[in-house]
């Protein structure tokens, strides 16, 4: 029944704060502006900055995703006729400070956990402790498979590109630009094979210092019941 309360509460303020924005806006050009320069530049730094810096924990994301919403906020509420790239600037400033702040206050993310992650995805990036107990054997891989992501990159974009910009020239029946895109488009295809898809599944990639996930799973409860102890000893 609480729970009832409470949905039914968040429902009228999500609908009331919805009410009181649309009066502040004037065409849908500012609310699309807004949108992605003032409340997606308030996400974004978590959200890329997760992938690059080992230290970042879930404090610290969720207080830059926090503050960047509430910077976007006030942003629209006191000043709505701010240009696009001030928008952009206040939010992501905001919330990057919030972000780094609150990070380097609270305790940084279990070392099992990193390492366990890091397996995983096989990021770029700043990931000092998480490389600690990779042999060198895996850790040349993992720069590899990093190198080639890199390079493929451009190649993945124009891909995209020319494939969308291909099937418009087919409907509008331009022809000669729809076979030179699409011959773009397969050149790009095959390099994107032959450079990346083919190695995305490397199997010894993934084997991380511990013989098994299970074991790194192991290490995770291991730590885990010491930091219980540790507080049921204070």
């Amino acid at each position: 029944m609480v729970l009832q309360h409470i949905g039914f509460s968040a429902s009228v303020a999500i609908v009331s704060l919805g009410l009181a924005f649309s009066l502040m806006v004037k065409n849908i050009n500012q609310v699309w502006g807004w949108i992605n320069l003032g409340l997606g530049a308030g996400l974004l730094a978590p959200l890329v900055v997760r992938f690059y810096w080992w230290r970042l924990n879930g404090y610290g994301f969720a207080a830059g995703m926090s503050a960047g919403l509430v910077a976007a906020l006030i942003q629209m509420g006191v000043w709505p006729h701010w240009l696009e790239y001030d928008a952009f600037l206040w939010s992501i400033g905001f919330s990057s400070v919030a972000m780094f702040s609150v990070t380097m206050v609270t305790e940084p993310t279990p070392t099992p956990v990193l390492e366990k992650f890091y397996y995983r995805t096989r990021p770029f990036g700043f990931w000092g402790p998480a490389k600690t107990q990779i042999d060198r054997n895996t850790k040349k891989k993992i720069e590899d498979e990093n190198t080639r992501d890199a390079v493929s990159t451009p190649f993945a974009v124009l891909f995209q590109l020319s494939l969308f910009l291909a099937m418009m020239s087919l409907v509008f029946f331009s022809f000669t630009a729809f076979a030179a895109l699409l011959c773009i488009a397969i050149a790009c295809g095959v390099f994107l094979y032959a450079v990346w898809y083919r190695h995305i599944d490397d199997p010894e990639i993934t084997i991380a210092h511990a013989d098994s996930e299970q074991e790194i799973e192991a290490v995770e409860m291991r730590d885990g019941r010491a930091m219980l102890e540790h507080v049921d000893d204070d």
